[in-house]
């Protein structure tokens, strides 16, 4: 095992977040795509229960992987490594909140900003002032 993927495990014996949702160290990609970059990766899994905003009799599991940065990764002489990992993993934890923010806020049903809709096109006329 890699030294980035025990210091990940190590951490997360640690870390806690809310009831339900799982946060975990692994070396493989979840999404639909297959991961293309260098061999030796390590990911963040976060994954939790939540209602399903469009049918809320029932829960879905969201979930997200990340790669580790290798930001994240650098040993500092000024900064503490895990505290750099904290910083890491709580700003992912905020962008999952942050989504499902975006999706449950809602305007006569309507989501006020939808994260899933397709972004408008730019006017390219626009970008040339």
């Amino acid at each position: 095992m890699s030294a980035d993927y025990e210091r990940l495990l190590a951490f997360l014996r640690v870390f806690t977040y809310k009831p339900g949702w799982t946060l975990k160290a692994t070396r493989e990609w979840w999404e639909p795509l297959p991961y293309s970059g260098p061999e030796e990766q390590v990911f963040l899994a976060i994954s939790f229960e939540a209602p399903d905003v469009d049918h809320q009799d029932r829960t879905i599991r969201v979930g997200q992987v990340v790669r580790l940065p290798p930001s994240v990764l650098l040993e500092s002489s000024v900064l503490d490594p895990n505290v750099i990992l904290r910083n890491w993993i709580v700003h992912v934890i905020r962008s999952m909140e942050m989504h499902e923010v975006d999706e449950w806020a809602r305007i006569d049903g309507v989501p006020i900003h939808d994260p899933h809709a397709k972004p408008k096109p730019l006017d390219a006329s626009s970008l040339s002032k």
